[in-house]
Formats: structure tokens, sequence, C-alpha cells
């Protein structure tokens, strides 16, 4: 099968909803996450960082297997 023949429906690759109490914060304090966790973002529009697992809205075994592991928050990296 040559998928390069077939025209696929567009879908939005980018599954990331932004959590509620992300949202919410204002400027300053997404600046001071954001140098507390060391961050070093450049562009327009950057995404805000998130503080815990639970900002990105994972399933039930993915979050017991982060408890499991004894992850306590995401990483710098994660974060973005």
């Amino acid at each position: 099968m040559d998928h390069s023949q077939i025209d696929y429906p567009k879908f939005n690759k980018n599954f990331y909803e932004e959590h509620d109490d992300i949202k919410r914060l204002h400027y300053m304090e997404v600046v001071r996450l954001q140098n507390t966790l060391n961050l070093r973002i450049g562009g327009r529009e950057t995404p805000r960082p998130v503080c815990s697992f639970a900002h990105f809205s994972f399933d039930k075994l993915l979050m017991e297997a982060i408890r499991k592991s004894e992850y306590e928050q995401p990483t710098p990296i994660q974060a973005m």
C-alpha cells in the first residue's frame, strides 16, 4: 500500500490541553515558575510550564506508574 497516494483527512497532532490551574496563572507567576525550574524559553506564545504531573491529565494507569517510580514533579524539560 502506497500511503503517499492516499488522501488522509488532516488532524491536529498537538493533543495537549492546558490544565485550568495553568490557564489561571498570572504572567508573573509563570515567570517565577520558569525561573524556579531554570527554564530558558524563546519565541512567541510559548507554552506555560506545569509543576505537577496532575496538570497533564494522564490516564490512571500512567499516573500509577509515575507514583510507583516515586517521581514527585516533572523535570524541567517535561514541564514544558
